[in-house]
């Protein structure tokens, strides 16, 4: 009888310690400690495919580059990355090719 009693005494403890840990509010971060911009590098590998090159991944050349993200608010965001990587192939000398694009993101989801 006395350990089912310690059991039940038990058990409504940890009832208690789980509501109240499950009811905590969590910290939301405050406007001015968010995040509005982010840079970054990002790497990899090109190809050119076309009638100089037939075959997929034949003459792989490295492609490396830079980005910068501005974030508007949660959902919206625009992105400028630089890349740079040179093409190798039947007729052509190993040129570098820069590429620069302006990307808008939307995510549909609130991520935060």
């Amino acid at each position: 009888m006395k350990l089912k009693l310690i059991r039940f005494y038990v058990f409504c403890v940890l009832i208690l310690v789980s509501v109240k840990s499950s009811a905590q509010e969590k910290d939301r971060l405050s406007p001015q400690d968010e995040y509005k911009a982010e840079i970054g590098i990002d790497g990899g590998g090109s190809y050119y495919l076309g009638d100089a090159n037939s075959q997929l991944f034949n003459n792989m050349q490295l492609a490396y580059g830079g980005f910068f993200r501005y974030r508007f608010d949660t959902r919206l965001a625009a992105k400028i990355e630089l890349t740079k990587t040179s093409v190798f192939g039947q007729g052509f000398n190993n040129n570098p090719i820069y590429a620069l694009d302006l990307t808008g993101e939307f995510n549909f989801f609130d991520l935060e």
